[in-house]
C-alpha cells in the first residue's frame, strides 16, 4: 500500500512540475512584455557571469495591498512601461491597454501589512547574466544608464516571468532567451 501511495505521489509531483514548466514556457514565448521599475540591490560579478539582485519599486499603493498576494491591473504604455491602475476586480472589465499582473508581498521583519516598506514581487528578483561580454558591457555603462526596469512577460491570467532587464530609456540590455 505504501508503495502505491509513493508511486501516486511521484506521478502527481511530476504532473505539477511539467504543468508549471509548460505554463512558464508559454509565458516566455507568447507573453506580453511589461517593464516594471526596479533598483539594483547587489551585483556579484564573476569571471563569466554576474548575478544581479534587485527590488521591484512598488507602484501599488501600500493602502491597497490588503493581503499577502493579489492581482493588479496595469496599463502598458508605449515602450512597454507599466503603471498601476487598480487592484483587479472580476466585476470590472479590462480596458484596452490594460493587463493583469499577479503579485505577492514579503513583509520585512517587524513591519505590519500595508506599510510602504513591504517587499512586493511580481516575478523572480534575481537575474543571471551568463555572457562575459554582456557583463563587461553592463559594468562599463555609466551608472544612470544601467538597469532601471525588469522586463516581465505576462499572460492573460496575470502570471509573469522575468525575461530581461532594461535601462532608463526602456532599451533592453539583456534577455534570458
Amino acid at each position: 500500500m505504501k508503495n502505491i501511495l509513493f508511486a501516486l505521489l511521484l506521478v502527481f509531483g511530476e504532473f505539477v512540475f511539467i504543468s508549471r514548466y509548460e505554463t512558464r514556457r508559454d509565458i516566455m514565448e507568447n507573453g506580453t512584455e511589461i517593464l516594471v521599475p526596479v533598483y539594483v540591490r547587489e551585483t556579484l560579478v564573476g569571471e563569466r557571469a554576474a548575478k544581479i539582485t534587485f527590488r521591484y519599486h512598488s507602484f501599488i499603493p501600500a493602502s491597497e495591498i490588503l493581503s499577502g498576494s493579489g492581482t493588479a491591473v496595469v496599463r502598458r504604455h508605449s515602450g512597454g512601461r507599466a503603471s498601476y491602475v487598480r487592484i483587479y476586480d472580476s466585476q470590472t472589465p479590462l480596458r484596452p491597454g490594460e493587463h493583469l499582473l499577479k503579485f505577492y508581498v514579503e513583509h520585512e521583519a517587524g513591519l505590519q501589512r500595508g506599510t510602504a516598506l513591504s517587499k512586493v514581487k511580481f516575478a523572480s528578483d534575481e537575474y543571471i547574466l551568463r555572457s562575459k561580454e554582456k557583463v563587461s558591457e553592463l559594468m562599463d555603462r555609466p551608472k544612470e544608464l544601467r538597469i532601471k526596469y525588469a522586463v516581465l512577460k505576462t499572460n492573460g491570467d496575470g502570471d509573469s516571468a522575468l525575461w530581461g532587464m532594461a535601462d532608463q530609456n526602456g532599451v533592453i540590455l539583456s534577455t534570458r532567451y
